[in-house]
């Protein structure tokens, strides 16, 4: 059994000073130079001959070992960002403890002289907020309640609360405190996934009436938090065992992967429906429909008389819109029963819009009563759902308008003139232009804050919405950046150098890159907390998931 030796002083001066330390390293990180390979672990894709899986392979594993030793406390939005934690071995160092052998040794000094004491005996005098506390090191920690050796032990990595619950019964009861210490510990490290609302705190002052807004996070009861009604979580600890090894496995590129073959021509398009299903437009004139518990099409309906190049789905999931190179968009109902599941008639046609003069290149809703369509025509134009009448044009652009996006009522528009405009969709008007790329865009995507757009000049940029600056240019693709996505602060591209890559949008970093899991171009791709979905000219959707059998949060 590894002995404490430190008192709890000591143990608080190592975490004050850690967490000084760790603020420090933060500071250096927010002048992180982009570079665009250094750093990047590079994973080879390689698919079975059955067509319906793959393995993969990490072409430098000396990256993938540093970067396996990232601290298991950084969390899925912010992983790039948080610093490491101190290890147990530094802890120990300082405290004065010794070593396995060193121990070993001492035992044996003792069992041949009765006379050393035993380090649990051995007694210092130490002063702990103007109390002086004499005693062995037991006695130290019966002076601290609980509730404080929890608070110290969250600054911890992991690995070393794991090891410090081996130390003496008392930190074992501690340290796996569930409420405690793991439910504490996921909420800090993991925040992203609880949603934020924000409250009215009502003040009466003086007969004056003061309002304020605070946000204040959503945590919901353990028992509803399980990602699948077949699964269970028994604990906070493993549900934090289960986020770490997927952050795990996202820094090491380590995926399940499965193909969607059904397909004749190329795959332009592909959307999320729910959590079980996507839906994806082709080439072939078809939109498709997949159940990704079995890897399946469920359905498949033919209504335009072109390529399928586009779709979205509305926030209800009760329709959804797909635009064609026929220069028409076709409403869609999508029929599920209570349960979620696919009823027998699938995808229902519902209306027909009409009126670009040349295809139909992206497609987005806004607050699910408006229908914006994107053309080759160089317009961007805005539609009644109800009605299929079109409203407004918004025009400006020089070039084809290649992508759309939109958040809110907030409208982004990415064209082959190398602009990127933001509007807004009820009165039509551009609020801002942002200039940079050299050559034409292809893709765009707009998170609220961040507006990443990417093209022919192989270069990913990321604006700040607010201000129009440009905050980073990712660079690493070899050929035009066909599409983009985004969660958190991550993004994932695809390029016509058939690669996929996966980014820290705060520092610039490439941390994956994918080969050979697309024969040709890539021309759409989805990313999650758990997944990146990737289709391409080769007829094929690709899924790789990071999440397989892990019980996380819906």
């Amino acid at each position: 059994m590894t002995l404490l030796y430190a008192s709890s002083t000591k143990l608080l001066s190592f975490l004050l000073s850690s967490s000084s330390s760790s603020s420090s390293n933060k500071a250096k990180d927010n002048h992180h130079t982009i570079s665009s390979d250094k750093g990047t672990v590079h994973i080879a894709i390689n698919p079975h001959k059955d067509g319906s899986r793959a393995s993969i392979k990490c072409l430098n594993p000396s990256m993938e070992s540093r970067n396996s030793t990232i601290s298991s406390s950084s969390s899925s939005s912010s992983s790039s960002s948080s610093s490491k934690r101190p290890r147990l071995s530094n802890f120990l160092k300082f405290s004065g403890a010794s070593t396995s052998n060193n121990n070993n040794t001492k035992r044996r000094q003792r069992f041949n002289n009765p006379s050393v004491s035993s380090p649990s005996s051995t007694t210092a005098t130490a002063t702990f907020m103007n109390t002086t506390i004499t005693g062995t090191v037991s006695d130290y920690l019966q002076q601290l309640p609980p509730e404080l050796i929890q608070k110290l032990f969250i600054h911890l990595d992991v690995i070393s609360i794991g090891r410090l619950a081996q130390t003496c019964r008392r930190l074992h009861m501690i340290c796996n405190d569930d409420h405690g210490v793991w439910r504490t510990l996921f909420v800090k490290h993991f925040n992203s996934y609880f949603s934020t609302t924000t409250y009215h705190r009502h003040h009466h002052h003086h007969h004056h009436h003061q309002h304020h807004h605070q946000q204040q996070q959503i945590i919901p009861p353990l028992a509803s938090l399980a990602s699948s009604s077949s699964l269970s979580l028994s604990s906070w600890h493993n549900l934090y065992r289960n986020h770490y090894i997927l952050e795990r496995r996202w820094q090491r590129g380590q995926a399940n992967v499965r193909y969607l073959t059904g397909h004749t021509d190329s795959v332009y398009c592909i959307v999320r429906y729910k959590k079980q299903y996507i839906v994806s437009g082709s080439r072939d004139h078809s939109v498709k429909l997949w159940d990704l518990d079995n890897y399946t099409c469920v359905a498949s309906e033919t209504h335009h008389e072109g390529s399928v190049l586009c779709l979205k789905i509305a926030s209800d999931n009760e329709w959804m819109v797909s635009g064609s190179s026929d220069g028409t968009c076709v409403l869609w109902k999508l029929n599920t029963s209570s349960s979620g599941k696919i009823n027998a008639n699938k995808l229902q046609p519902l209306s027909r819009l009409r009126g670009h003069t040349n295809g139909v290149l992206d497609v987005c809703i806004v607050k699910n009563n408006y229908i914006v369509t994107a053309s080759r025509d160089a317009t961007v134009r805005v539609w009644d759902r109800y009605s299929a009448k079109e409203l407004r044009r918004l025009e400006g652009h020089a070039g084809p308008v290649n992508a759309l996006q939109s958040h809110g009522y907030y409208i982004v528009s990415a064209s082959g003139d190398s602009k990127v405009k933001l509007w807004h969709a009820e009165t039509g008007e551009c609020l801002k232009t942002f200039d940079g790329h050299t050559r034409g865009l292809a893709c765009a995507r707009f998170d609220g804050m961040r507006i990443y757009s990417g093209g022919q000049d192989t270069v990913l940029r990321v604006w700040d919405a607010q201000t129009g600056q440009c905050s980073a240019v990712l660079e690493g693709h070899d050929q035009l950046v066909r599409t983009v996505d985004c969660c958190g602060d991550r993004a994932v591209t695809g390029s016509y150098d058939r690669t996929i890559k996966l980014w820290d949008s705060v520092s610039g970093q490439c941390l994956l890159s994918f080969q050979g899991g697309h024969d040709s171009w890539v021309f759409n791709v989805l990313l999650s907390k758990t997944q990146i979905i990737s289709a391409g000219q080769d007829k094929r959707i690709m899924i790789l998931d990071f999440g397989s059998d892990l019980n996380l949060i819906k």
